[in-house]
């Protein structure tokens, strides 16, 4: 007995190879073969492995099958077929399996291409297309023809741009007056949809099976690793398996191309971080949860930079203004995880598929999984975030310490202050702490006087995110939906963005003022790395007053004046190109 032959990695699919396999044998079965699967679920990847496989075990001299497989996306006109079929077959005619003969340059011209009879460089003939008398099988002239066969495979066929009538038509002269066997790709569903009337009345003529093409998840992410190696030792795939049974998203495609992205981003981060299999295995989930949604579409860029997870969790009542992105929290059960980078990180990284390295290296160092691992050396506040795990007096000794430096404005963050106010909240609510709220309050309040806060430069060097899964540290706030810690992360975020804002306008007429200084001293290296560099997406030149910049170019060279130009016209066209992009 022939022993059952299993294609590739969809063995899920065994039926439908051993039913083409079936029609494959059949001398003029006079019908097409219907592979349907929603987009990006696998069907491409499906015949492709089949027809690798289907070659490579029927290699034998006595049949000879040529595979002619063409995507339809995007084609106009059913010439546009024709010049497909003749690109494919080229590389046979070129081969020293066939001859240039008259029947080679007249079936050329019937698919309406253009040849260079001659050698001169110069076309000299393209005639319609004309399906009459086709037959590919006339480009074999050194062996014989009844033993060569060829088999169309079209792909995307809801997505062609030709006309409805024409390549359902086109098709069906293929498989019923030449007899060609031919297999379709395409979603069923979105041709159901757009091409109803004319669609059912082709199937129940031409379509003679029609399968859904499904896919073991397992098998095809082992297939995707190996083409696309994650070369990080301690990376886990079985993170990716799990992501893609929460996120219910069949599109294989996009899981290959996140796998992708990941490599990409991974390699600009320190191999020393990744050596950390705990931030590894925690940033390997957080980037193909948020990459997944990304590409689909429920995750848009502005729909993750408003964000605000704290407020979004304290009032459950508005489920129609909540963004999309807090149900995809609790999909993943993120509600409580921390994102690790900033969200402007995420943003590079998942919609303009770029993050400097040296930054992305600093922002990983400062997080919890990278404080000196020696037990004792490690903050009071990151041990008290596992406090469950901690015996009795060391819990204690621990929480006295945390509340010791609270009461001294010790902390030299926002984000480490809200850490210990957390805490504090947690514990008292919990019965573990008799610091109460209304003197956690007053506390914090008392530290958030300006000769308390001021002298730390955090607070005036960066602004908490507006929600609170993005600190910096790692770990995400205690408990951080509670309303009492929400109302207080607010105040010190409200405080934090002021003295930041102030701070920033500060700057910002440092570096205008230098900035026209510059052009009138022409050093044009502080302009290009001003504007060019370190700015290039930012409306740094919105708070210049039109008399100041135009006083600076009267007072300038025309040499001086000529590289501006240049370097504005570099920076206005570059934004203009990323945007578009």
């Amino acid at each position: 007995m022939q022993q059952k032959q299993r294609y590739g990695v969809f063995g899920l699919n065994e039926h439908i190879t051993e039913n083409i396999s079936y029609y494959l044998s059949l001398e003029k079965p006079e019908y097409a073969i219907l592979l349907s699967g929603k987009w990006g679920s696998g069907k491409t990847y499906f015949i492709d492995d089949f027809i690798k496989e289907y070659i490579k075990s029927n290699s034998s001299d006595d049949q000879k099958k040529r595979f002619i497989k063409i995507s339809l996306f995007g084609l106009k006109d059913v010439s546009a077929i024709d010049e497909q079929i003749f690109q494919n077959l080229h590389p046979i005619l070129a081969s020293k399996y066939a001859k240039l003969t008259g029947n080679l340059l007249k079936s050329a011209l019937k698919l309406g291409i253009n040849f260079d009879c001659d050698g001169d460089g110069k076309k000299d003939g393209s005639l319609s297309t004309s399906l009459e008398k086709f037959n590919p099988l006339d480009f074999f002239t050194d062996k014989p023809k009844k033993d060569k066969e060829i088999i169309f495979v079209f792909d995307d066929l809801e997505r062609t741009e030709i006309n409805t009538k024409e390549v359902l038509g086109y098709i069906n002269y293929l498989v019923e007056q030449a007899s060609f066997k031919v297999i379709l790709i395409a979603n069923e569903d979105k041709l159901i949809e757009v091409k109803e009337d004319v669609y059912i009345d082709f199937k129940e003529k031409v379509i003679g099976k029609t399968f859904e093409v499904r896919h073991n998840f397992p098998d095809v992410l082992d297939k995707f690793l190996d083409d696309n190696p994650i070369e990080i030792d301690g990376f886990k795939k079985s993170i990716i398996k799990g992501v893609y049974n929460q996120a219910r998203y069949d599109n294989l495609r996009h899981i290959r191309q996140s796998i992708i992205d990941f490599i990409y981003i991974t390699k600009k981060i320190d191999k020393k971080y990744l050596d950390n299999t705990g931030f590894l295995s925690k940033f390997t989930y957080i980037f193909f949860c948020l990459n997944i949604e990304a590409k689909s579409g429920a995750l848009d860029e502005s729909g993750f930079s408003s964000y605000n997870g704290l407020l979004s969790s304290l009032d459950d009542t508005n489920k129609e203004d909540k963004p999309p992105i807090t149900e995809l929290l609790k999909k993943y059960s993120l509600d409580e995880v921390d994102f690790l980078l900033p969200k402007q990180s995420w943003i590079k990284i998942l919609y303009k598929s770029y993050i400097e390295p040296n930054v992305l290296d600093s922002i990983i160092s400062k997080l919890s999984f990278f404080i000196e691992e020696k037990e004792h050396e490690r903050p009071s506040w990151v041990k008290l975030w596992n406090y469950r795990e901690l015996e009795d007096e060391e819990f204690i000794r621990l929480l006295q310490d945390v509340t010791e430096k609270f009461n001294k404005c010790e902390y030299e963050t926002p984000a480490l202050l809200l850490h210990a106010v957390a805490l504090l909240i947690n514990f008292n609510k919990e019965g573990l702490s008799d610091y109460s709220l209304v003197g956690i309050q007053a506390q914090l309040n008392i530290c958030l006087l300006p000769e308390n806060f001021t002298k730390y430069p955090s607070w005036k060097e960066k602004v908490l995110g507006n929600n609170g899964m993005s600190n910096g540290t790692g770990l995400s706030y205690m408990n951080d939906n509670d309303s009492d810690f929400i109302k207080m992360y607010e105040r010190v975020r409200t405080v934090n963005t002021d003295i930041y804002n102030s701070n920033k306008k500060t700057e910002e007429k440092k570096l205008l003022d230098k900035f026209i200084g510059s052009i009138k001293t022409g050093d044009f290296g502080f302009i290009e790395g001003f504007l060019l560099d370190h700015n290039a997406f930012l409306p740094m030149l919105s708070s210049l007053t039109a008399d100041s910049f135009f006083s600076a170019i009267l007072e300038t060279s025309n040499k001086n004046l000529y590289q501006l130009s240049q370097i504005m016209n570099s920076r206005y066209s570059n934004n203009i190109a990323e945007f578009k992009s």
